[in-house]
């Protein structure tokens, strides 16, 4: 569930959200990084399409843009926070210009952890074992014009951070 404040102008967006939800805990080791409810603020800058070049008008004229997300993971003794910055794209699945509209987002990029997998230091932590990992977001979107150029927005949000597996925590 997040919750976004944005201003539009010509086209153009700056905006700030608030994300809030749970860890997906894909074995039972990871319950004990449970210790309090992640969030996640993000900042960033849009820019809706033209119809200039073809392909605006082939995807409904979708805002893209730049996000910068701080992640507090809810487990500030094994993982404390990440930092990511990522391209994205909204797509509208209703009209852009009435009052109320729906989109999706789509963006992935890099994310920076600033604990990871120490096998001496940390040796519970057995998801995130290096620094630099791939982000990737999926977002669902409502948003209501309350007054232009302000807008507010609501929906749901899943973001994954992953190394690939280039580094693996337990064989190090």
């Amino acid at each position: 569930m997040f919750c976004i404040i944005t201003l539009h102008s010509n086209c153009q967006e700056i905006g700030s959200a608030f994300h809030t939800g749970f860890l997906v805990n894909h074995n039972n080791n990871m319950k004990i990084f449970n210790e309090k409810i992640p969030y996640i603020y993000q900042l960033h800058i849009a820019k809706t399409t033209n119809g200039k070049k073809a392909w605006h008008s082939f995807y409904g004229y979708p805002r893209y843009g730049v996000s910068y997300m701080m992640l507090d993971l809810g487990s500030p003794s094994h993982l404390k926070k990440a930092h990511g910055i990522y391209p994205f794209m909204n797509f509208f699945l209703t009209n852009a210009d009435r009052k109320v509209s729906l989109n999706t987002q789509l963006g992935g990029g890099i994310a920076y952890m600033e604990k990871i997998f120490n096998r001496l230091d940390n040796y519970k932590n057995m998801a995130i074992s290096s620094r630099f990992n791939a982000v990737l977001s999926l977002k669902m979107e409502g948003r209501a014009r309350v007054a232009a150029p302000l807008y507010l927005s609501g929906g749901w949000a899943f973001t994954h951070l992953s190394n690939g597996t280039v580094k693996n925590p337990m064989r190090d």
